[in-house]
């Protein structure tokens, strides 16, 4: 055979491997960004729940903080109430008092 023949099957077959190593270089490089896809996405989806659990924390503290309002000045006229009552009662037996 002639040494032309070989040079060139040599120059193939090295040309081959790198040729595969080029291949699966580009296949991992492409795995590697699905990947990064993957997590961006992942990552992307778990801030928007993080987003809605907070504001539906924000909704459930502005419903608390408005029943304690709302409480707060219910018992606060309630007591106002009592006290005038209890003022009133006070007064009525304190004229009873003063005509026996």
């Amino acid at each position: 055979m002639n040494s032309k023949f070989f040079v060139c099957l040599k120059l193939l077959t090295q040309t081959y491997s790198c040729l595969q190593g080029l291949i699966l270089s580009n296949a991992l490089r492409a795995q590697k960004d699905a990947e990064d896809e993957g997590y961006t996405i992942a990552l992307s989806n778990l801030r928007s729940e993080v987003i809605e659990l907070r504001n539906e924390g924000l909704e459930k503290d502005k419903i608390l903080h408005d029943y304690y309002e709302y409480t707060t000045q219910f018992f606060l006229l309630v007591g106002i109430n009592s006290f005038q009552t209890w003022e009133i009662k006070k007064k009525k037996m304190a004229n009873v008092t003063d005509t026996s």
